[in-house]
């Protein structure tokens, strides 16, 4: 089972810090960050997502 952590309005991943490693004791998890939010890349960039 994989759990997808998503950060809510204005939040970044950094959010799931205490909540990720339990849950990560029972299932494989992913947290991660939208475009332009947190330690994503900017949406605007010009170089291709490879």
């Amino acid at each position: 089972m994989t759990v997808v952590l998503e950060a809510g309005f204005s939040s970044i991943s950094l959010d799931w810090l205490y909540v990720q490693p339990e849950l990560a004791r029972h299932a494989e998890t992913i947290a991660y960050d939208r475009g332009n939010y947190g330690w994503s890349r900017s949406m605007r960039s010009k170089k291709p997502v490879t």
